[in-house]
């Protein structure tokens, strides 16, 4: 998963150089590379919730919701940034003192593969 990924984000890059280096604006740029990290995180959210922690078996303390803060938050993510990443458990989840085994189960299923990326973003 996490080769396919890197494979992936690293296309998605080369594709904004290319534009970059065509004459496109730095702005437009930044929109491509925030639209292959949302393709990138999309896949890794749909791998981890159908695959890994299907949503029928995961619990109220399980579900999640991810969020994108900063600059990729705004849809323009400069090249070789990083991607800040907000995860949000329900209300009466958060009020715990730990978290759940799904929930930290989740967020490794979708943080995981992009730490062992060679090229993470």
């Amino acid at each position: 998963m996490a080769a396919a990924l890197s494979e992936h984000w690293s296309a998605g890059r080369e594709k904004a150089a290319s534009k970059l280096a065509s004459g496109l604006g730095g702005v437009e740029v930044a929109r491509l590379f925030s639209g292959a990290a949302d393709e990138m995180l999309q896949a890794l959210w749909r791998f981890t919730t159908q695959v890994l922690h299907p949503s029928d078996s995961v619990d109220e303390d399980g579900k999640l919701a991810l969020l994108a803060t900063g600059g990729y938050g705004r849809g323009v993510l400069a090249p070789y940034s990083d991607l800040d990443l907000l995860f949000l458990r329900p209300a009466r989840a958060a009020s715990a003192s730990s978290a759940s085994p799904a929930s930290c189960s989740m967020c490794c299923g979708i943080l995981g593969p992009r730490w062992a990326s060679p090229r993470a973003p």
